[in-house]
């Protein structure tokens, strides 16, 4: 293990670090110093404890993707490759291989989880999926049941005014606002599922 690592603004100056508690923040800089040089922590738990941190801060660094967790108990920090480049001279390659292989490395650093049939398992959210939304057709595997009626309701009512099919621009604007309707509510969910930990 390293004496010397560093911290991407990139990560630790976004909104969505900066609004976590200060325990939590800690807890992220100490796991980050005692990771190995692909970013692997054999013992959060016990990191957690030494900085007097609690759990829910670990659960809120999970929940916030900062850190992504295994079934063995070791963690890994998704941002490692943000935050750090180690000289190949002294890389010294991680313990945890079973679980180096279920990560694949985005375009932009970040690891991320991949599932059995290898494809990345990280939070795809309903703008990243919003290509798929087309007149007179709605995903249902991006909203609830519910949802799916209220943005079609809107698709028809807004089919009805015309009386005649959209033009392009009718088009964008429509699909524009069914995205913004399902992000709003994506991210009503996501603030209930963090405000139930």
């Amino acid at each position: 293990m390293a004496n010397r690592r560093m911290f991407s603004l990139d990560v630790v100056d976004t909104d969505s670090f900066l609004d976590m508690p200060l325990t939590a923040q800690v807890l992220y800089f100490h796991l980050g110093m005692r990771a190995d040089d692909d970013g692997f922590i054999s013992n959060p738990k016990r990191v957690q404890r030494m900085v007097g941190c609690n759990d829910d801060d670990l659960k809120l660094l999970l929940a916030k993707g900062f850190i992504i967790p295994f079934e063995s108990g070791v963690c890994v920090i998704r941002h490692w490759k943000v935050h750090n480049y180690i000289r190949s001279d002294r890389y010294k390659k991680t313990a945890y291989r079973s679980e180096m292989e279920r990560l694949s490395v985005l375009e932009n650093g970040e690891y991320s989880l991949m599932d059995a049939v290898g494809i990345p398992d990280d939070n795809q959210t309903a703008y990243q999926m919003e290509t798929q939304v087309r007149i007179g057709k709605v995903n249902n595997n991006i909203c609830a049941p519910d949802e799916a009626r209220e943005c079609e309701k809107e698709e028809k009512s807004l089919c009805q005014l015309t009386k005649k099919p959209l033009c392009r621009k009718m088009q964008r604007i429509l699909e524009k606002s069914i995205r913004l309707i399902r992000k709003r509510k994506a991210k009503q969910k996501l603030l209930t599922i963090i405000g139930a930990l």
